[in-house]
This record gives C-alpha cells, sequence and structure tokens, in this order.
C-alpha cells in the first residue's frame, strides 16, 4: 500500500491530520504529536498566555499535571527560560512524546511518570509558584457533543472522567494546599459547562476569577492565595 493510500484510508477513518502528519501547531512552535495525546487546542494556547502574563519571566517553579504532548511546559520555558519546570503524566507513552518535543525545542523540563489521583505519590513533588493544568474533564454523557474524529482516535484517559468530571480540581486544590507558595496561583483549563461549579470548588480558599476565552466561553479560571491583611 502506497503512503499517498494510507494517508486516504486515515482521512476515511476520521484520523485527525495532525496524527496522519505527526504535527500540530501551539503558540507559534511545531510539536509532534501522535495518538498517545491529546492534540493542542486553541483554548490552551490562550491559557498559556495568561500565565506568561502572569509569569513575566521571574525565576518561578511551575508544575504542569497531565502535560500530554509537553506544550504547555515547552512553550511557557521557551518564553520564560528563567522558570524551573516540572511536568507529570500517568502515560508513560504522553511522556516520550513530551520528552521527544523537549529535546526538539531545547526546552530543559523535568518530567515524571505520576498518577496523580493516588494521594499517597504527591511526596515525590515539591512546592510551586505556579500550578497549572489542563485535566480530563468531559463525562461519558457529553461524548455526543464532540467530533467523531475525537471521539475515536484522541486517548479517552486524557479527556474523560470515570464518574466525577471534576475530580481533577477537587485533588488539583488538595494538592494545592501543601504544594503551593504563599504567593502562588493556580492556572486550570474548564468545561465551559461547569466552569461556575469548578470556580465554587476554590472560591473559599483563594481569589479566583473565570476567564473568557475568543468564542466568549468561560474556559480558564485563575485563583490566588487571598491576602491576609490583618
Amino acid at each position: 500500500v502506497s503512503l499517498a493510500q494510507q494517508i486516504i484510508t486515515q482521512f476515511k477513518e476520521d484520523v485527525p491530520v495532525q496524527y496522519i502528519t505527526q504535527m500540530a501547531h501551539f503558540f507559534g512552535l511545531r510539536f509532534y504529536v501522535d495518538q498517545h495525546v491529546l492534540i493542542p487546542r486553541p483554548e490552551t494556547e490562550e491559557l498559556i498566555y495568561k500565565v506568561t502574563q502572569y509569569v513575566q519571566c521571574s525565576p518561578l517553579q511551575i508544575l504542569d499535571i497531565g502535560t500530554g504532548s509537553g506544550c504547555i511546559p515547552i512553550t511557557l520555558k521557551t518564553k520564560c527560560d528563567q522558570s524551573t519546570v516540572t511536568a507529570i503524566d500517568v502515560s508513560a507513552e504522553a511522556l516520550k512524546v513530551a520528552q521527544k518535543n523537549a529535546i526538539n525545542h531545547k526546552a530543559d523540563i523535568q518530567f515524571k511518570q505520576l498518577d496523580f489521583l493516588d494521594v499517597s505519590q504527591w511526596g515525590t513533588l515539591d512546592i510551586y509558584d505556579v500550578i497549572i493544568s489542563n485535566p480530563p474533564y468531559i463525562s461519558e454523557s457529553e461524548k455526543s457533543k464532540m467530533s467523531i474524529s475525537t471521539v475515536l482516535h484522541e486517548p479517552p484517559i486524557a479527556l474523560f472522567t470515570d464518574d466525577d468530571p471534576l475530580i481533577f480540581y477537587k485533588k488539583i486544590k488538595d494538592f494545592a494546599h501543601d504544594h503551593l507558595s504563599n504567593i502562588g496561583a493556580i492556572f486550570l483549563e474548564l468545561n465551559e459547562y461547569n466552569a461556575e461549579e469548578t470556580m465554587a470548588i476554590y472560591s473559599d480558599t483563594y481569589d479566583c476569577q473565570l476567564i473568557e476565552d475568543l468564542q466568549g466561553k468561560a474556559r480558564i479560571l485563575k485563583c490566588q492565595q487571598k491576602i491576609n491583611e490583618n
């Protein structure tokens, strides 16, 4: 079978073009992608933009939870080289992709394979000034609203949560209690359908702001440590 025939077959099977070419463009950079990682999305570029505005190339400790292709930490490192960036993922295959991209972009990232939902593994992580994540947040009931190519070909582990679509957000808040610095901030990509519910998890502890994307959808949550005015 010729390469052209293989490509035509993949198109007919709704394989995303990024997987066919093994390439995705993100924040002006080119990333290798395969079916072990989520294809980087434009709304995640907006998340990155908000983080870089906040970091201002200061020498901060940054953690990316559920890194996938590595597009978030690698982009941050290329924009703000003074920061120390750690990226974690449960998938060994995803981390291989992320490491390949880090090498391609000469980005010094510390990668760790870690199941973030397993609280006993948090002890291997440090204290961070910025915690950032685009976690799995889609419930099975939302599959009907999604594109066929995403449902058929992108990794379910990066998209769906089993029972509670907010489980990662709850765990990130618990983790931040002991792992976010006194001057720290949390940046999270959200599901537009439960953005308010997600913010409610954090707003009793942090000063939080829901940020709309370019389409006017609430897709980013920024939370900072409350300033003690006493």
